[in-house]
């Protein structure tokens, strides 16, 4: 990797011997002041007043079945960052393709007074920023070790010094930094190369919520700009499985950020009005008889309503986002209740909001493997209100639950091998010939009426074979509308027109509120995952 301007030193070869230690160091302040000597000093480093980076690299996309599919999809990736830490400001923008369209474009300007979260793919914006300073500077820290270093100089009581450790062959001194992540300083360089942690919680979608996982950071390529050492190479790993491999591409210090702190020209105020639109409010439209989508900018919710009483497809969000949808629903119920709540998987983000809903006294309906997780969520506490112990489950047996009155019709699908969760649950209409997805991903960002920028990615592909199985075996009739827990509902042509275009990153627009080179001419990304769909295991060695 070359980098105008810098030099480019891998840790492998890297040779700062007049500041290695003969032998180990015997505290942690003693191992600190070799770190922040090898990183440059500690007034080099406290002299980087504002930041700009450009990262590019691939997300490993999980689209996790705990048991059924390895990881695929390598996704191309684009995030930029700038940060005024003199004047606590700052931006931080992510650009990603993970349906296999430019599906993604989100920038966060933390600006006072003039902060604000712009879309740029539909180029609108909403006041106030989706990501916090605190989190800009975090995520940068993570990235750009020395910006962790000088972190740590301001909160020496929180670190220790750690056992001596080997990776990759090489023994190396560690730095223990709040108890949480262990980091991992080069025996020659003295700068960092590893940064380990034990995670629990549904990391990156991986596993259940009581189970923990090692996450492994490597950095390498250490380039030397304004006296400070920077790694340009970042891999994370999760249980030895590569989820992320990013490259550094520009990086300047101490150079203005102003331009990059207010809304650009031909921005519009975003759409807030609810269903549909980007913003919070919750809205409902029927989406065909007795057939209700009630949300908000980021997530849906599907209400099929019976003879006596309604069922509801989706429990993502927290738990008060099922208080507030069941309070927008109640003009279109007549006094029925909300018999069921479907979680559509187990994915704490899409099965949270249960404590909600079985507290206003919904059952939980789903698959018998469920229970578990499910359980554990409910038995959580949510702000004023603790563990829901009196919940009622009952079970989807076998893969359709067809359930038929004089007032509705519908089907309650179970998708064993999903790519993206084994058990998914999916709904179907036959009167208005609509199936309801969760995280498919089908519409994100894509703006109503711009037609489809890409190809249909691989889960998407895999959900049209599935809907063709259930025809032939005659379980389902036509579809002829794609609604989705995230993003804008398609049509049966959109699907169509998505399905022929063969995927490929060469067709993404320049992001026109950060004019840059395309992708593939400027960081060699490709998406090379049409043809290549369910890629092996990227283990990281010993």
């Amino acid at each position: 990797m070359k980098m105008r301007g810098l030099t480019v030193v891998t840790a492998a070869v890297f040779a700062f011997c007049s500041l290695c230690s003969a032998f180990a160091a015997e505290t942690s302040e003693e191992l600190m002041r070799e770190v922040v000597a090898a990183y440059g000093g500690a007034d080099a480093l406290n002299a980087i007043q504002q930041l700009e980076l450009d990262s590019a690299g691939y997300s490993i996309a999980r689209y996790q079945s705990r048991t059924t599919h390895e990881p695929y999809d390598r996704l191309p990736i684009r995030s930029f960052g700038a940060i005024d830490y003199e004047n606590d400001r700052g931006v931080w923008e992510n650009i990603s393709t993970w349906p296999g369209e430019l599906n993604m474009g989100t920038r966060s300007i933390v600006n006072g007074d003039e902060s604000a979260t712009l879309n740029t793919i539909l180029r609108t914006y909403n006041d106030g920023a989706m990501m916090s300073l605190d989190y800009i500077k975090r995520s940068t820290a993570f990235w750009l070790t020395p910006l962790l270093v000088r972190e740590m100089m301001e909160n020496a009581d929180e670190v220790t010094l750690g056992e001596q450790k080997e990776f990759r062959n090489i023994a190396y001194d560690t730095l223990r930094y709040r108890d949480r992540y262990t980091v991992y300083v080069n025996p020659k360089t003295r700068l960092i190369n590893v940064i380990s942690s034990t995670e629990g919680g549904m990391w990156d979608h991986t596993i259940d919520e009581d189970q923990r996982v090692e996450v492994i950071r490597f950095y390498d390529a250490y380039v030397k700009t304004h006296g400070v050492w920077f790694p340009t190479r970042y891999n994370q790993f999760v249980d030895g499985v590569a989820t992320q491999d990013r490259g550094i591409y520009s990086l300047k210090i101490n150079q203005p950020i102003d331009r990059y702190l207010q809304v650009p020209d031909g921005f519009e105020t975003a759409d807030t009005s609810g269903y549909g639109g980007e913003g919070w409010d919750i809205a409902v439209r029927e989406a065909g008889d007795g057939l209700y989508v009630t949300g908000n900018g980021e997530i849906h919710v599907l209400f099929v309503e019976f003879d006596d009483y309604f069922i509801a497809l989706e429990a993502g969000n927290f738990p008060s986002h099922a208080v507030n949808t069941l309070e927008a629903m109640k003009p279109y119920m007549n006094g029925k209740p909300l018999k069921y709540i479907v979680p559509t998987h187990h994915h704490d983000d899409h099965a949270w909001a249960v404590h909600g809903y079985t507290r206003l006294g919904a059952k939980i309906l789903t698959t018998p493997d469920k229970e578990g997780f499910l359980r554990k969520l409910l038995n959580r506490t949510y702000g004023e209100h603790g563990p829901v112990e009196d919940a009622e489950f009952e079970f989807i047996e076998g893969n359709r639950l067809h359930i038929s009155d004089s007032t509705n019709t519908f089907d309650v699908f179970v998708w064993p091998d999903s790519p993206h969760s084994e058990n998914m649950i999916i709904g179907y209409h036959p009167g208005s010939e609509s199936i309801f997805t969760g995280d498919f991903y089908l519409g994100w960002g894509v703006p109503e009426g711009s037609g489809v920028r890409q190809g249909a990615n691989y889960s998407t592909r895999e959900l049209d074979r599935w809907i063709k199985e259930r025809q032939r075996a005659r379980e389902m009739d036509g579809v002829e509308n794609y609604i989705a827990v995230h993003g804008r509902p398609y049509t049966r042509a959109e699907m169509e027109e998505m399905l022929s275009i063969e995927r490929t990153i060469f067709s993404l627009p320049n992001n026109e509120a950060w004019p840059t080179a395309t992708w593939p001419d400027r960081y060699g990304l490709h998406d090379d995952t049409a043809q290549n769909p369910r890629r092996s295991k990227m283990y990281m060695g010993n």
